[in-house]
């Protein structure tokens, strides 16, 4: 459901509810509408701080770094392509091997379709004739050793 739609619906259930009390404590008395008014807010000042309580543990446990928007597009790359979105930890590349064999021509360009992928790294339309690393997000260290 979106934003919009919730709020509309949250509008109407208020409204609703707001005219059924009105109406309640109209017939019943001024001071039997008071002490139901009393309990009734106490039941939802409960409901909020548990809904408060639930929300601020639903934010921090989803609470991931979102990597930024990497993209190679149409390249010719002689050596290796690296890209790091985020990290919680240091990044230590030790020995990245790559091959000397590419063309110093870039790739015909290819018209771009579709989105990026989900860690906001994309490469397209490109020769690379070492390594493709891509790492979306870590949390800790990343070490890479290759020969």
């Amino acid at each position: 459901m979106n934003a919009r739609a919730l709020v509309a619906t949250g509008t109407i259930v208020t409204v609703v509810a707001a005219s059924a009390l009105g109406y309640y404590f109209s017939q019943v008395g001024l001071d039997k509408a008071d002490k139901t008014a009393s309990i009734a807010g106490l039941f939802i000042a409960l409901a909020g701080l548990a809904l408060s309580i639930y929300g601020i543990a639903e934010a921090r446990r989803s609470h991931t770094p979102q990597p930024t928007n990497q993209k190679v597009t149409s390249s010719s790359i002689s050596g290796s392509n690296i890209q790091i979105g985020q990290t919680g930890g240091s990044v230590r590349i030790k020995r990245f091997s790559s091959h000397s064999t590419a063309s110093q021509d870039p790739p015909p360009s290819t018209p771009e379709s579709g989105t990026a992928a989900s860690s906001g790294q994309e490469v397209r339309g490109s020769r690379i004739s070492g390594n493709n690393l891509q790492l979306g997000s870590s949390t800790g260290d990343v070490e890479i050793e290759e020969s």
